[in-house]
This record gives structure tokens, C-alpha cells and sequence, in this order.
């Protein structure tokens, strides 16, 4: 990979072009294997990207960020491995998961292991955009107080995407991108995957904060296992007091919890409503 690479994307400088756009970034076919990246720019505020790696030889850089603004990765295959070298805060975007980044500029260690495919949709929402889309509250204060300094980088959601995500991802990627009709249906997917995004996470925030109750990294790596473990047995579901000792968490947490990020309760309730959606796709 051309190690000047992140520059050429608009969405991560300062640069101004105020157009719809679509470009292929690279497209490189050599000993390191298949880089086949695309951008799409929605008015200069909102930027698509569509990434293909097909690796022989590993992929470890350090690359500047500037993007003032959201960012979110949604993982369709394979995994990279990333590191903010201002909070030293380690994470990853692999396949159906969603990592939701606050970020000024910061510089980011990027690696992708050797023979490896590695496929995402990564998108950046500009501070122009979430000015105008964003509803006056305390989240939208705490943004824009944050994109003021220099240098800034949070994490503000890591998780596995739901079923109505995980759908949307994998209808923008297989969709064509060149010709203005196709741009107009992305852009349409773009901005319903955005609100969802947004959507979910200001919710999850809300009720955590209305809570009082405060959820570790090992009570969410709990949740997610449960609601694995429900979609793997629909037909003949744990109770949640089974459940509850399967992944070493309490009742009250287990329920509060699928509550909060899930929106549903860990009961059949969840596989029939679960097996409804599934069988919509």
C-alpha cells in the first residue's frame, strides 16, 4: 500500500470541492496482492468509502487524520487492526462490527495481517453536516466543545452492528457506484444508515445516562455472547436464568442491559421477533 495513501482521500484534509463526486483511489494489482479503494463525496460534507484488500504481505502504517467530525467503519470482512497514538487506545474494525469515532486529527497505526482479504464501508460526517443535522442537547454540545481542540480522538461506540445495519452494509457494498442514478440510490442508503447509526447510539447514551447504572467493557462483551447465544438456539432458548450463568452476569444487568443496547428483552420474545426479521431479508 502507497504509504502517502490517506491522503488521497478528501474526506481526511482540509481541501475544498464542493461535488458530487466518485473516484477510484487506487487500484493496485502487484506482489503485495489487490488494493481496490473508492470515495464517494456527498457535497463535500458527507464522504462514502468502499474498501477491498486482497493481501499477500502485511499492511503496518501510521497515517494523520484530520476529519473534524464523526467517523464509523462497518466491517463486511476480514478485520484491521488500529491504535490512536493520542489515547494509546487500541480497537479494530472487523466483519459485522461498527466503530464510531469523535475525531479532530489524531494519527492512527493501521494493520492488516498477510493473506488476509479485508473488506469495509467507512464513513465520515463532516462538522458542517452534523451542525445542521444534529438536535440541540447536551450530545451535541459535548461534540462540538470536543471538536474545538486540535487534537482529539474517542471512541463513542464499539459493538457488533444489529440485524437492520448489518443489512443496509451489505446492500451499499454490492451496489454499483459509478453513474449518477446509482450515486443518488447511495446517497439515499447513506443517509438511512447515518440517522440509524446516530440513532442507535444517542438512544444506547441517553438510557445509560439516565440509568445511573454504568455498563464495563466485560458486562457488554457479556451481552453480546447472550445475544449470540439466543441467535444460535431460536428454536429452543435458554431461560434467563440459564443464560444469566452462561455469561457470568446477573439477572437484573442481563435484562437491563439487552434493554439498553438491544432494545428487546433476553426472552422468546427476542428469537420470534429475532427469526421475523431474518425472514424479511
Amino acid at each position: 500500500m502507497h504509504k502517502c495513501f490517506w491522503k488521497n482521500f478528501k474526506g481526511f484534509s482540509d481541501e475544498k470541492e464542493f461535488l458530487n463526486t466518485e473516484k477510484n483511489i487506487t487500484e493496485e494489482f502487484d506482489k503485495e496482492g489487490k488494493c481496490n479503494l473508492n470515495e464517494i463525496n456527498f457535497n463535500d460534507t458527507v464522504f462514502l468509502y468502499k474498501s477491498d484488500y486482497l493481501l499477500r504481505n502485511e499492511i503496518k502504517q501510521d497515517s494523520t487524520h484530520k476529519i473534524v467530525g464523526i467517523a464509523f467503519t462497518l466491517g463486511i470482512e476480514g478485520e484491521m487492526k488500529l491504535k490512536s497514538h493520542i489515547t494509546e487506545e487500541q480497537f479494530s474494525s472487523k466483519k459485522s462490527y461498527i466503530n464510531l469515532h469523535l475525531i479532530s486529527q489524531d494519527c492512527i497505526y493501521h494493520e492488516i495481517p498477510k493473506n488476509s482479504s479485508y473488506k469495509a464501508l467507512s464513513f465520515i460526517l463532516k462538522k458542517d453536516f452534523l451542525q445542521k443535522i444534529l438536535p440541540e442537547d447536551n450530545f451535541k454540545e459535548y461534540v462540538f466543545n470536543a471538536l474545538e481542540k486540535n487534537s482529539f480522538n474517542e471512541i463513542l461506540y464499539n459493538s457488533p452492528m444489529d440485524i437492520k445495519m448489518s443489512f443496509l452494509a451489505n446492500e451499499i457494498y454490492k451496489s454499483p457506484i459509478i453513474g449518477r442514478l446509482n450515486q443518488l440510490y447511495l446517497e439515499s442508503k447513506t443517509l438511512e444508515i447515518i440517522y440509524h447509526c446516530l440513532n442507535t447510539f444517542s438512544q444506547s447514551r441517553s438510557d445509560k445516562d439516565l440509568s445511573g447504572i454504568k455498563f464495563s467493557q466485560y458486562d457488554i462483551k457479556a451481552l453480546n455472547k447472550a445475544k449470540k447465544i439466543l441467535l444460535e438456539n431460536m428454536h429452543k432458548p435458554p431461560s434467563i436464568e440459564e443464560l444469566s450463568k452462561i455469561v457470568k452476569l446477573n439477572d437484573f444487568k442481563l435484562q437491563f442491559g439487552f434493554k439498553i443496547f438491544f432494545n428487546l428483552t433476553p426472552t422468546n420474545k427476542f428469537c420470534i421477533i429475532t427469526s421475523k426479521e431474518i425472514s424479511k431479508m
